[in-house]
């Protein structure tokens, strides 16, 4: 079986490694025990990266990339913390 790791935005490969293995440690529990996670978050220094994981009939491939705030998780944010 074959792994394809795909790094998107600015993760650096050392984080992107680190949250896959993560991922991979899981096991598999998507479908039906077919697929690792589907979509899986973590907090790390480089801020929120989430890893998607696509089976293929000969690869697992897993997607890296950062969670940006879109402007109405902002405005959620800002609400709630108005509220302190």
């Amino acid at each position: 079986m074959r792994l394809i790791i795909d790094i998107q935005d600015d993760v650096s490969p050392h984080v992107a490694l680190q949250c896959v293995e993560r991922v991979i440690n899981g096991g598999r529990i998507s479908g039906n025990g077919k697929s690792y996670c589907y979509a899986s978050s973590f907090i790390t220094s480089e801020g929120d990266v989430w890893v998607y994981c696509h089976d293929n009939k000969k690869s697992d491939k897993f997607f890296v990339e950062k969670r940006w705030m879109k402007s109405s998780d902002q405005e959620i944010y800002e609400l709630c913390d108005k509220s302190k």
